[in-house]
């Protein structure tokens, strides 16, 4: 095909710059349009996520500021710990040698102190002052002699010759060559035997390391353990223990927690349907103690301990989650379970989250001693205040406490046996 001439007015570099124009405007133009898609999607990308960085401080302002609005108030008396005014159940004759049926008593013992070592822990607000020692003397029921505790002096404790605050307190027991440790916060060692009396609270815990924590209420004495001055305040502490003795072996635990749930609930109440469901009770005192007060109970555990003709019933079955697997069985251990009484539990271990749970779903009252936290078996467990994971035995207290329902008719309270070791008892009513 022949090739047409070029027009004689022509001009072929104009010609070929209206080609370039052409060819750049399919280019640029679908590129424009890409370009415009991408910045209006990073646009829309930072919008997005500075209004999630926005949500999220407020979020976590508004947390902060909840916080420091509920908190507890500086001073410690009254505490919201829900534990009710300081009574304490005393096993009745013959197990009792008071001699009389009252379950009212002192809530403080006299504790003599040999300290060894202080940390001083420094705030505005409150500072607080930790002595590590050996109990020299005290109430044998509850604190023994040689054991090794940590005694909490706060800035609201009673002194009667000694300075006003703590500060000075710390001072005074460290020497002057321990002074810059105290000062860091660490811990500074007490030269010489220096002996303190204190009035301290009777409910008594332990830590995560066994040491036992003593809230101290009042500082009678800080004197020389050789001093001649302190004979005085020994015969007034042993005139003090004659006054207070109570049941303190921890194999009569059975005994007094039974005994217990007689004198709260009531025999009448306890006998209610199927009876007193025992939950982890092991061999079975609890249920051996209430068969002999006429009260019917069934031991609920999946390795009983007890003898085959036991003269209460036994169910060899664990107590998971709410128990529902358990009530939703058609045979006798279904029922039994179904038409408990009250469900109690000492030192359960596992099931003492699950007894609060199945008491609830049955509507039905409850009363366990917790024991262990097993932290590591329950990492899932949060503190409601907080959200902090329930790693100690003052914080699962705390956590079964909080499993009460709002707006019903339970009410979950406190009370203390008297026994050693953990006898804090949380049930409802």
């Amino acid at each position: 095909m022949p090739i047409p001439p070029l027009k004689a007015d022509a001009d072929p570099i104009k010609e070929q710059a209206t080609t370039n124009k052409r060819c750049m405007s399919v280019i640029t133009v679908p590129l424009g349009c890409l370009v415009s898609c991408f910045l209006l999607y990073a646009s829309l990308a930072l919008a997005s996520f500075l209004q999630a960085l926005l949500v999220g401080y407020t979020a976590a302002f508004l947390r902060a500021y909840e916080y420091i609005r509920t908190r507890q108030p500086a001073t410690r008396p009254p505490t919201t710990d829900h534990r009710p005014p300081a009574t304490r159940f005393r096993l009745p004759p013959p197990y009792s040698n008071m001699g009389e049926q009252t379950s009212t008593r002192n809530s403080s013992i006299i504790v003599s102190l040999e300290a060894r070592q202080a940390k001083l822990f420094i705030s505005r607000k409150r500072s607080l002052l930790v002595v590590d020692g050996i109990c020299v003397s005290a109430s044998s029921n509850c604190l023994p002699t040689g054991k090794n505790c940590l005694l909490h002096v706060r800035p609201e404790t009673e002194t009667s010759e000694l300075s006003e605050d703590v500060q000075s307190l710390a001072r005074g027991l460290v020497p002057e060559s321990e002074q810059l440790r105290l000062e860091k916060g660490s811990w500074a060692n007490i030269d010489g035997q220096v002996l303190l009396v204190v009035r301290v609270d009777r409910n008594i815990e332990l830590n995560r390391k066994g040491q036992r924590l003593l809230e101290c209420e009042a500082i009678l004495q800080v004197r020389s353990k050789d001093d001649a001055s302190l004979v005085g305040v020994q015969s007034s502490m042993e005139s003090l223990e004659q006054e207070m003795t109570f049941v303190n072996l921890k194999s009569e635990r059975h005994r007094i927690f039974a005994h217990w749930l007689v004198e709260i609930f009531g025999k009448e109440r306890l006998c209610n349907g199927a009876g007193v469901l025992d939950v982890a009770g092991g061999n079975g005192e609890i249920s051996r103690t209430l068969h002999k007060l006429g009260i019917p109970s069934t031991l609920l555990d999946p390795n009983p301990r007890c003898e085959k003709d036991a003269p209460f019933g036994v169910l060899a079955y664990p107590l998971d989650g709410d128990g529902k697997t358990l009530t939703d069985r058609e045979d006798e251990v279904g029922k039994t379970i179904s038409r408990c009484s009250i469900i109690a539990g000492l030192h359960p271990d596992q099931a003492t989250e699950p007894i609060v749970k199945l008491a609830l779903r049955l509507d039905v009252p409850f009363a366990i001693l917790p024991c262990c936290v097993m932290p590591k078996l329950f990492p899932d467990r949060k503190q409601k205040r907080h959200g902090d994971p329930v790693r100690s035995y003052s914080a699962f207290c705390q956590y079964l406490l909080d499993m009460a329902p709002t707006g019903t008719q339970f009410q979950f309270r406190v009370d203390y046996l008297d026994f050693i070791g953990r006898n804090k008892v949380i049930y409802s009513i």
